[in-house]
């Protein structure tokens, strides 16, 4: 429900920023909105509107919002398992950071580029797993040899 209350209160602030022209305001409201849908697991439509966004943050060139969409662009590329774009798309957030000097933002991108480019470590299996997975091998030979 309250995902829904969300989604409600950003698309009348997308109306309210739209009829008094404040294309700040509609850029901040489509981002919310696409972190709203990213909530709701429809990251297509999420993607749909960061990019909407992002084109009017970059026509009124602002960083911050331009940071923050693409902040948003790669978690949401994340979560779809497009590793490249996502890593793309946090290492643009960061440049933007830079700019405006917001050093717990980069560092927050520095962490999201990190879990991205480092391969994750394969647990190592057990000495209980790796007894069962011999007895299975075992098991399955015998019903080979008698088959």
């Amino acid at each position: 429900m309250l995902k829904r209350d969300a989604e409600s209160y950003h698309q009348q602030s997308l109306e309210i920023q739209r009829e008094i022209g404040n294309r700040g305001g509609v850029a901040a409201s489509l981002n919310g909105l696409g972190e709203v849908y990213d909530a709701l697991e429809d990251y297509q439509q999420a993607l749909s509107l960061y990019q909407e966004a992002l084109t009017i943050a970059t026509e009124i060139k602002s960083p911050q919002y331009q940071a923050e969409i693409w902040f948003n662009f790669g978690k949401t590329l994340t979560k779809l398992n497009r590793i490249p774009d996502a890593i793309g798309a946090y290492r643009n957030s960061r440049q933007f950071y830079q700019q405006i000097q917001l050093d717990h933002k980069i560092q927050e991108c520095d962490r999201a580029l990190e879990q991205l480019e480092t391969p994750p470590i394969p647990p190592s299996l057990t000495r209980w797993q790796k007894i069962r997975r011999w007895f299975s091998q075992i098991k399955q030979f015998f019903r080979q040899l008698f088959s």
